[in-house]
C-alpha cells in the first residue's frame, strides 16, 4: 500500500501491516527480551513490521485495564 503522506510510489510497511493485521498478528515469543516475556511486556500477541530489512514486533494487548 502506498503511503499518501510520502507519495504514491513509496511503500509503507506499517500501513501494510495494519491493513492486513488479521493475517499478520502472531503469538508473542516468551524468551528473554521477547514481547511475551512474562516478567516484562507480557504481550499475548504481536504485530511484526519490517523496517529497513529488520523485523520489529509491536506488542498487542486485549485489555487496557488498570491494575
Amino acid at each position: 500500500m502506498a503511503n499518501p503522506l510520502y507519495g504514491q510510489n513509496k511503500q509503507d510497511d506499517m500501513l501494510d501491516a495494519l491493513a492486513s493485521a488479521d493475517d499478520n498478528i502472531v503469538t508473542a515469543g516468551t524468551g528473554t527480551g521477547s514481547a511475551g516475556e512474562p516478567a516484562h511486556a507480557d504481550a499475548e500477541k504481536v504485530l511484526p513490521v519490517t523496517i529497513g530489512g529488520v523485523v520489529y514486533y509491536i506488542p498487542l494487548y486485549a485489555s487496557n485495564a488498570d491494575a
